[in-house]
């Protein structure tokens, strides 16, 4: 919700008020969907229904950066478009910093323009506007709408624009910043050069026999029984053999190897919904898939096939590399590699050692190249709510591994308590009341509530321990939990 600066907190306007003589029309906000804004860019997640608020809450740990000092947030920021921004906490006053790329008048050069947050009691607010909001996801949400004292809207990543999920947002948010900024990136510098790296990879391995190689064994699996080439389930017939090789297609126009892989990830989920058509129900390992791939493969231009899993495993993120993509994409090359070196008399359903080594050499040498920031390090968020659910509730921002006798101290002071050791941290799961143990760490626990199947609504609640039972002074105490699964 936003309201002007100096205005009572009750009966708060259902957009921001326009400051006298400035002149701009604001766009309205509803305190937790924004309107349609003016700029295009930024209008996209409308269409599929998530909020820009909702996607700015998901994905927190891409923009909300506090322990990033201000050299490294701008060295981040002069690698992206005009309009990125980031948040940072400011080391000597505490502040938040609200940190946005703006193009300089000198084409050559960028700067990165800081704007202070402010935080009175319950309220932020830019330094110098008028506008004040609950928390740091709506002030954000109204500035990416309408740039009050900004000199434009704030532009947020294309991967977040274009989530069409909360799991893509989830997935988003896991990738971290560095993961968002590699991926627009990919539209400066690998979109242009796309076609130069095909170009030069086709070259090399012309050179070195590769794509003769393939050709010639590409003809003698199509001459090859699926029994003889070690199927031993349903292949994909006709219709689904036509979208397979759309997917293929797509997958080779694509620039970003994320994008790529995900193509990929996609089209091996299809191979194995057709391999379960003639025994719905049972389930196939990696031993039944590599020779249906490798039929597959067989079908498909395995010239491009070839020049796209070497891009992508040249190109892709190091920290994808433990992920599901990955392994299909690992399974690909060494699917190309079987039809590379195909032997109809020793035949295997498994990848071969030469093959495995290979794939191993490949992982340490990219995991070498590019070091990966720990986990732990990844800022999260959490809203706690002070003595009942949804009363007072403030964000906290927090490490990942802050346990809740941390994350209680944080409370005491935005919720200025007088005795903050007779206050602890509450979970309340569907009615029942849970006190989190001080070595309790609530991210995990919020990750294992939001996972759990049928959804439950949870609040946590900061509080004095008397009323910790949920109903006054005679009410039993509450159950004292540590691990995530405790219900």
């Amino acid at each position: 919700m936003i309201r002007h600066a100096g205005a009572p907190a009750r009966g708060d306007p259902t957009g921001p008020v326009p400051v006298v003589g400035k002149g701009e029309e604001e766009e309205e906000e509803d305190g937790m969907r924004l309107c349609l804004p003016a700029n295009p860019k930024n209008c996209l997640p409308h269409r599929r229904g998530i909020s820009i608020l909702e996607k700015l809450i998901k994905t927190c740990p891409v923009w909300l950066q506090l322990s990033l000092g201000q050299a490294e947030v701008a060295r981040i920021l002069h690698r992206v478009v005009a309009g990125m921004f980031l948040v940072r906490r400011d080391s000597s006053s505490k502040q938040l910093v609200l940190c946005v790329h703006f193009p300089s008048l000198n084409e050559s050069s960028a700067e990165v323009l800081e704007y202070t947050i402010k935080e009175e009691k319950s309220i932020l607010y830019l330094e110098g506007s008028a506008l004040v909001f609950e928390d740091i996801f709506r002030l954000i949400a109204f500035y990416c709408v309408s740039r009050d004292l900004l000199p434009f809207t704030l532009r947020l990543p294309q991967a977040i624009l274009e989530a069409s999920s909360f799991t893509d947002l989830e997935t988003i948010a896991n990738l971290g910043l560095e993961a968002i900024v590699e991926s627009a990136l990919y539209k400066c510098v690998l979109k242009p050069l796309k076609e130069a790296i095909n170009s030069c990879l086709h070259q090399i391995h012309s050179k070195d026999g590769s794509l003769q190689q393939l050709k010639e064994n590409q003809l003698v699996i199509l001459a090859t029984t699926t029994t003889d080439l070690g199927v031993t389930t349903s292949v994909p017939e006709v219709p689904m053999m036509e979208k397979i090789l759309q997917k293929f297609t797509s997958m080779h126009k694509a620039y970003s190897p994320e994008k790529k892989i995900s193509i990929l990830l996609k089209t091996c989920k299809l191979i194995y919904d057709s391999m379960a058509l003639g025994n719905p129900g049972k389930p196939y390992g990696a031993d039944d898939f590599l020779p249906v791939l490798m039929y597959v493969l067989a079908r498909s231009n395995l010239t491009e096939m070839l020049l796209n899993v070497e891009y992508m495993m040249e190109l892709m993120d190091p920290a994808l590399q433990l992920g599901e993509g990955s392994y299909y994409l690992t399974t690909t090359y060494g699917a190309l590699e079987h039809i590379k070196s195909y032997d109809k008399i020793t035949v295997t359903r498994q990848l071969s050692v030469e093959v495995q080594d290979s794939i191993h050499r490949w992982e340490r040498r990219r995991t070498l190249n590019k070091a990966r920031a720990s986990r732990s390090s990844v800022q999260d968020f959490i809203c706690v709510s002070y003595l009942e659910p949804e009363q007072q509730a403030r964000t906290l921002a927090s490490r990942a591994d802050t346990q809740a006798q941390a994350l209680c101290a944080q409370c005491a002071e935005k919720f200025a308590v007088e005795r903050p050791q007779a206050h602890r941290l509450f979970v309340l799961v569907d009615g029942r009341c849970f006190q989190l143990a001080d070595d309790a760490l609530p991210h995990c626990i919020k990750g294992y509530l939001l996972r759990s199947e049928p959804k439950r609504d949870f609040h946590f609640v900061y509080r004095p321990l008397d009323g910790g039972g949920g109903g006054g002074g005679g009410s039993p105490p509450c159950l004292v939990v540590r691990e995530p699964n405790f219900l």
